[in-house]
This record gives C-alpha cells, structure tokens and sequence, in this order.
C-alpha cells in the first residue's frame, strides 16, 4: 500500500512538472504583445467614473437603456427606431 502511495505521490509531481513545462513553452510561443494593438483605456488610467452612465428608461417598451443609446423623439427618449416608430404611430 505505501508503494502504491509513493507511486501516486511520484506521479502526481511528473505531472505538475510537465504542466509547468508546457506553460511556459506556451507563454513563449505567444510572445510578447505587440505594440500596435489598440486599446481604448489603459486600465492604470480606468476608472468607474469614466464607465459609469445613466440609465434611462424608453417610452415605448420601458427597458432601461443607457443614455448615449437613446433616440430623443418629442422629448421623449427611445431605445430604437421601432419603438420611436411604434409611438408615433400610436398617438
């Protein structure tokens, strides 16, 4: 029983040994990334005031969109086009 656990423990760390191995072969052939990417926010400069947006509900369907989405239509605002149709068309 003691060899058997032996046995198990032994290859428990091969195991953990290759996985080791194969990250950083991994981590090598994905190379480091490049330069030209773009990125719309450095996440150092990130914050949640810059993502944060008021959220608005729409006067067709009443789902709560966020404001930059809406559609403004007699003073009312919109989630789309087909609900500021829909209004209009009812009224």
């Amino acid at each position: 029983m003691t060899r058997l656990l032996v046995l198990v423990l032994i290859a428990y760390l091969v195991w953990q040994g290759v996985e080791r191995l194969l990250d950083r072969w991994r981590a090598l052939q994905s190379g480091p990334p490049r330069a030209s990417r773009p990125t719309a926010v450095p996440p150092s400069r990130a914050s949640s005031a810059d993502t944060a947006e008021t959220l608005v509900r729409c006067a067709g369907c009443g789902v709560h969109v966020p404001r930059s989405r809406t559609l403004t239509s007699g003073g009312e605002l919109y989630c789309s086009e087909e609900c500021r149709r829909r209004a209009v068309q009812s009224a």
